[in-house]
């Protein structure tokens, strides 16, 4: 079984996109973090805050997982690091304005030290490089959710999915526009 996946740094859109993808597609989700926390694959750790999950045990329980489910769309950062190429025909990366994300972050709560480490992986692409390095890239459509609707993003990605030209990877560049965001700056800076 192959399933369709959606990766992104967090704040980006993932949940909700995947959520509306799914209903459109009439496909289940696995939400990764969720999932690793339901099968006890992972340590919450001293903070509460954060959950690691353990990567051998994922990839197991989660090929295991697969083999017995059809029509998938699996949701999370962690997807590149625990599934094979086999295990995908057509992968998602979700990318956001670092400025939006920094505002989301705030607004979740997350620590000062969370939210370089995730803006500083979303301005150098981490989460596109780890993808891209993983599966084939004629698999891959990178999208930007700044500014578009969850409704929009939706139907960018199902052209993409039915047609290959319309599938975009590393057209997003955030180094060349966070120059003039100070706030930004300052939190990237050492």
């Amino acid at each position: 079984m192959t399933a369709m996946v959606i990766t992104g740094n967090p704040g980006t859109g993932k949940h909700l996109v995947g959520i509306a993808l799914a209903k459109k597609l009439k496909a289940h989700i696995i939400d990764i973090n969720q999932f690793a926390i339901e099968n006890n694959i992972g340590v919450i750790n001293d903070d509460k805050k954060t959950f690691d999950v353990d990567i051998k045990k994922a990839i197991y329980v989660l090929r295991k997982e697969l083999l017995i489910k059809d029509n998938l769309i699996i949701i999370g950062h962690l997807a590149p690091y625990l599934l094979r190429v086999t295990d995908t025909k057509f992968v998602v990366v979700l990318r956001r304005s670092p400025y939006l994300l920094l505002q989301t972050f705030k607004e979740r709560g997350y620590s000062e030290l969370k939210i370089k480490e995730n803006i500083i992986t979303e301005i150098i692409g981490v989460c596109l490089y780890d993808t891209i390095k993983k599966f084939s890239k004629s698999k891959i459509a990178e999208f930007d959710t700044s500014n578009i609707s969850v409704r929009q993003i939706v139907k960018c990605i199902l052209k993409a999915l039915n047609d290959n030209t319309k599938r975009e990877v590393g057209k997003i560049d955030w180094l060349s526009n966070i120059e003039n965001q100070h706030e930004i700056m300052k939190i990237i800076s050492y």
